[in-house]
This record gives structure tokens, sequence and C-alpha cells, in this order.
């Protein structure tokens, strides 16, 4: 594992509906900051992406090293749901948005 890295999965406000994977090297912190591995843009308007405490980081073991939820929600035509995903937990729950 000498060469090993922790990852941080990242979306903030600046960049809206962007998921950002970074290198974050040896550090324990600073989810966002580090070397950029891939950047993903949702382009579709009824797609929104947010998250709670900015996003989650792991260990090249898998384990958390912070975790929060990211959030997808989707609004189009007659649908309307919520997607909660919480990446350390291997957890995704849906429910439909409230009216």
């Amino acid at each position: 594992m000498e060469r090993s890295i922790n990852v941080g999965i990242c979306v903030t406000n600046s960049e809206p509906n962007t998921l950002r994977i970074y290198d974050m090297g040896t550090r324990r912190s600073q989810i966002c900051s580090g070397k950029l591995l891939k950047r993903v843009k949702i382009e579709e308007p009824f797609i929104a992406l947010s998250a709670t405490g900015g996003g989650s980081a792991f260990d090249p073991k898998g384990l958390g090293i912070f975790s929060s939820s990211i959030i997808v929600q989707r609004t189009d035509a007659n649908i309307c749901s919520s997607y909660t995903i919480t990446p350390l937990r291997g957890y995704i729950w849906r429910k439909e948005c409230s009216n």
C-alpha cells in the first residue's frame, strides 16, 4: 500500500451539478482538494446534484474517512423523486418528492 491514495468525492455549490473525484494523497481532510482524477457534469436540466457536508472520502481499503450523503433529484414530466446515496455504507434510498 506504499503507493496508495485517499479518494475524495465532492459536490459543491460553486460548480452546480458536477461530481468531482480527487486524489487526496495521504491527507485525511479537505476532500475537495488535491489532484482532480475525474469530473462528471450532469447536463440534463431535470437532474440536480447536492451533498450534505460536501461529499465523502475513503482510503484504499474502502474504509470511510468522511461520510455524508450525495443527493440526486429528478424532476421531469410527472416524475419527481430523490435518491440519497451514502457511498461508505453502500446505501441508496429513493423517495418521492413532496408536492
